[in-house]
């Protein structure tokens, strides 16, 4: 007997895959003076339409980059090679940025898929659980040492992400239809940190060292490691930056204290 799970699985291979009507479907679906095969036609051209207005709906600077019909033959190709795994589509896409890479037609628009991965992080940003942030209070109240050995935990929905072109921009300039002045593309790279604060996805961009302090501490280095390493790299970096932005930014969601310095 043919259980839920393997109809289910043939319907979805049926549907998101070639043009042949797997047995199991042939057998359930009935014709009603239509063909099987049209009938399933018409469910396939649905969802991949429905799926590719969930990929605009978080997509929609990409969209708007290449223009409607190339966006539906970019989000089709990308449908049948990742389809859904899951009943809701408010998280489909994550592979989308990656795919857009490897699509030979979209390599004319070199800086597509790094548009893509910060649409992604701001998606991921605006969805994520809500933590309470520690009270800045809390932080300044630390004796150096202490605070020297720190490890951080931070808000998920913390995003840091790097880009050769100038993705922050490009975005902007395209949220609202096309550009009205030049779009300085070559404007790179650039270091983004994308957080939500208040139900508000900001992107703001970081100095390599800051970016890179933070991405350290976000894999969880102890902080004067991190700040010893940063002014080592740059003789004009300041650990008052980072130190202004973990106790200001809302983003720090916990700590745990860990006596000294030394390598993290």
């Amino acid at each position: 007997m043919t259980g839920l799970a393997d109809i289910q699985n043939a319907l979805r291979d049926t549907v998101l895959g070639d043009d042949q009507v797997q047995g199991i479907v042939h057998a359930l679906v009935r014709s009603a003076g239509v063909p099987v095969a049209e009938r399933i036609a018409v469910h396939r051209r649905n969802t991949l339409v429905l799926t590719c207005d969930a990929l605009a709906d978080t997509f929609p600077v990409v969209k708007a980059l290449v223009g409607d019909g190339f966006f539906r033959t970019l989000g089709r190709a990308f449908v049948l090679e990742h389809p859904p795994r899951n009943a809701t589509l408010l998280f489909y896409g994550q592979d989308f940025p990656d795919f857009i890479a490897r699509f030979k037609p979209a390599q004319s628009v070199p800086y597509l898929a790094d548009v893509a991965r910060l649409e992604w992080a701001i998606h991921e940003s605006y969805h994520a659980a809500e933590e309470t942030p520690v009270d800045a209070r809390q932080l300044g109240r630390l004796a150096p040492e202490k605070l020297a050995g720190a490890r951080f935990s931070f808000h998920p929905a913390l995003n840091l992400l790097h880009a050769p072109w100038a993705v922050d921009e490009i975005r902007d300039a395209h949220r609202d239809g096309p550009p009205s002045d030049a779009v300085r593309i070559g404007d790179g790279p650039v270091w983004l940190v994308v957080r939500r604060v208040n139900g508000v996805v900001t992107v703001d961009r970081a100095s390599r060292c800051m970016w890179d302090a933070l991405v350290a501490l976000k894999n969880g280095a102890r902080l004067g490691p991190v700040l010893a390493e940063a002014m080592a790299r740059d003789s004009e970096f300041q650990a008052s930056e980072v130190l202004a932005w973990l106790m200001t930014a809302g983003q720090v969601t916990g700590l745990t204290l860990e006596e000294g310095s030394g390598n993290g």
